[in-house]
């Protein structure tokens, strides 16, 4: 009876609030055309490229000594966390899902790594947050700075804390890298995030009809979804740690994107370690900006989005016939 009540008020909800709704998937558009595309699809060809010729474990006796020493792991989780720390937050979940797919890394280390094979990449952080929206490239900078370096102290400890006596086997499989391939899968990873920002942006968009304060409405859209929250921010303040902590947290939004993409992840530890990044990226920001002040004018922190022009309809319509083809 309970779940039948529910269902309709939930249905009744959403009838009322189409106009609301509407408004909020057409902002969700907006973020996935001038952030999310942009800054993660050619980052997340790439990284499909390297998992088709195999070139993570072609490396990764190169990257063993040193992973062993700094992250107390092999080398292979060194080479994703590198390139995770260079594509975006659903790289290293890309990745390591198809390495143990593949058997080239076994599923107690790969369970390891999940935890902080997670970054927001340079064109996100640099670009999209620093230069897009706080409209500062020093700002961006200093953000990427602490991303890096909390994330480098976040692997150190998981490597600490997870520690494997395995060997690292290595399975080449000498796979010829084929592009169109590494597009069809980047495709439909860029159509799963970009479908999950759209559907956290329509509810965000209801939320922020509610009576609440302001900065009520920020708090939810830092824990919910990251890109809305870094756009919400300058409604409020511009302390730059506060950016750093969102991006370091990653939102519920990503972590369900890494949960789709990884399956039988340990959520609360996940959780656990997006927050102790968080916390890191935190105090790393603060000490940075004491080191190198920054002034942002409250003028410029302003950002709109707009992006109903014909390149970016085009890119949704290919995007959805390469999936749809490839299914």
């Amino acid at each position: 009876m309970k779940k039948i009540v529910l269902t309709l008020f939930t249905a009744i909800l959403l009838i009322l609030s189409a106009t609301t709704l509407s408004d909020g998937v057409r902002h969700g558009l907006d973020v996935c055309g001038m952030v999310l595309i942009p800054s993660l699809f050619p980052f997340l060809i790439f990284t499909a490229y390297l998992n088709e010729k195999s070139v993570v474990s072609s490396i990764s006796s190169t990257l063993d000594r040193i992973s062993r020493v700094f992250l107390h792991s092999h080398g292979e989780e060194m080479a994703v966390f590198l390139v995770s720390l260079l594509s975006g937050y659903p790289a290293g979940a890309t990745m390591l899902s198809a390495m143990l797919k593949n058997g080239e890394i076994s599923k107690s280390r790969a369970d390891a790594a999940i935890y902080y094979c997670f970054s927001a990449g340079p064109a996100f952080i640099y670009t999209a947050v620093g230069q897009g929206i706080l409209h500062s490239s020093h700002a961006g900078l200093i953000l990427l700075c602490s991303h890096i370096c909390a994330s480098i102290i976040t692997a150190f400890t998981v490597g600490i804390t997870h520690k494997t006596n395995e060997n690292s086997a290595r399975t080449l499989h000498n796979k010829n890298g084929n592009i169109v391939s590494a597009v069809t899968n980047a495709t439909a990873s860029m159509i799963a995030i970009c479908a999950i920002t759209i559907a956290f942006s329509a509810a965000l968009n209801l939320i922020y009809k509610l009576p609440i304060p302001t900065v009520a409405n920020c708090v939810v859209s830092s824990l919910l979804e990251v890109t809305n929250a870094c756009v919400a921010l300058p409604k409020v303040t511009f302390y730059l740690p506060l950016y750093s902590a969102v991006i370091g947290f990653g939102g519920l939004s990503v972590i369900l994107q890494i949960c789709s993409i990884y399956k039988n992840i340990n959520i609360k530890k996940f959780i656990f370690f997006r927050l102790y990044h968080a916390g890191l990226s935190f105090l790393i920001c603060t000490a940075l900006c004491a080191l190198f002040p920054i002034a942002l004018e409250t003028s410029a922190l302003t950002p709109k989005l707009n992006v109903y022009t014909a390149p970016f309809s085009l890119a949704m319509i290919l995007m959805c016939v390469v999936f749809c083809v490839s299914a």
